[in-house]
């Protein structure tokens, strides 16, 4: 039995078998969660402490950031060329009350990079 789920929400898709990303009415890309995850390319690091939307409205506009999104106390920010992400996390580093580690990319952060691209756009 083939079931069709719609959802935004990435914690759902997760659960899904195959999954299919629509951008203007176009396939962006599909498969399976871990291979849609695994072509990505993207990098993670993680940052957590207290006072991130100023940090990651900072590391948006840094060259390699191809997004930065705080949630509490976690920040996710995420791009495709690693030694650009580093130098721009590179200032955030030994911020008192912050800490980094890098994670593999989530499909949230996979999602969110898919549908920024001028392609999923146009």
């Amino acid at each position: 039995m083939t079931v069709l789920v719609s959802t935004h929400y990435m914690d759902e898709a997760e659960r899904c078998h195959r999954i299919v990303y629509l951008g203007t009415g176009r396939v962006i890309v599909e498969g399976t969660p871990a291979e849609v995850v695994a072509r990505a390319g993207l990098i993670t690091f993680v940052g957590l402490g207290s006072g991130l939307a100023g940090v990651a409205e900072a590391l948006r506009q840094a060259p390699g950031v191809e997004s930065a999104g705080a949630f509490g106390q976690t920040l996710r920010v995420s791009g495709t060329d690693r030694a650009a992400l580093q130098a721009a996390l590179r200032p955030w580093e030994n911020r008192p009350g912050l800490s980094w580690t890098e994670e593999p990319p989530s499909l949230e952060d996979v999602f969110i990079h898919l549908l920024s691209e001028p392609r999923a756009a146009a």
